[in-house]
């Protein structure tokens, strides 16, 4: 089983186009703040790339529709896609697979509170525990350089999760990403230089999990025929562990 993760730079310039389907489209122009309007539309568009790439097929071939929760599904075809600043993912799997991106130099910029503001709120009792643990060794040693990277490594954790299918509602507190979840397998890598994005992908346990980045063309809309699909080499991502 394989999953594969592509991911795109926003680019400068973006012309919205109309998308497949219907609902979609007016979803992303129903959309009021422009830079979200231009992430959910790039985030659609690099989905379309990737299930071109693996499928050899385009997206509305497989019928993608919003179910009355809100998510989007599609016939054969298991997905996920996300947003944030600067940037935005799609994964495609064989089975059930979430995905989730933050910008963490931007939350850290504009949001530096919601570490310690929200980092206790989401925590189940293990991952209390195993805090714990890690703040007495930090507290010996007599730092934690390490808290606001464990905070957003988590959160994308549990938003991955929930797109993967563990929850229909989004309830943090009850999603554990301490140790090795029970039905899903969970993959957070950290990439970029100027700009630090963490990502999660949840998905089946014995799925490999592949990255790829996405890079548009020179047409006004960001994308065209002429985009480049290359792997991530190894020295653009590290993966996390043991946070």
């Amino acid at each position: 089983m394989k999953t594969a993760v592509f991911v795109m730079r926003i680019p400068e310039k973006t012309e919205i186009t109309t998308v497949f389907p219907p609902e979609r489209d007016a979803q992303i122009r129903n959309t009021v703040h422009e830079k979200q309007r231009i992430q959910r539309y790039l985030a659609w568009k690099t989905l379309e790339a990737a299930v071109r790439f693996l499928k050899e097929r385009e997206l509305s071939a497989f019928h993608p529709e919003k179910r009355s929760d809100g998510k989007w599904t599609a016939d054969d075809l298991f997905f996920s896609i996300s947003h944030t600043e600067d940037a935005v993912a799609a994964a495609v799997s064989d089975g059930p697979v979430g995905v989730d991106l933050e910008n963490r130099s931007a939350r850290h910029e504009h949001s530096p509170e919601l570490p310690v503001k929200l980092g206790k709120r989401i925590r189940t009792a293990a991952e209390m525990k195993a805090d714990s643990v890690e703040a007495a060794e930090k507290k010996a040693e007599g730092v934690d350089e390490e808290a606001e990277l464990r905070f957003y490594a988590r959160w994308t954790r549990k938003e991955s999760l929930l797109k993967a299918g563990e929850q229909t509602s989004f309830s943090p507190e009850k999603l554990e990403t301490t140790g090795n979840p029970e039905k899903m397998q969970l993959h957070t890598i950290r990439f970029g230089t100027e700009t630090e994005f963490l990502l999660s992908v949840a998905g089946d346990r014995k799925a490999e999990v592949r990255y790829y980045w996405l890079e548009p063309g020179n047409a006004d809309n960001g994308m065209n025929e002429a985009e480049v699909i290359r792997p991530f080499s190894e020295t653009e991502w590290t993966e996390l562990s043991g946070l």
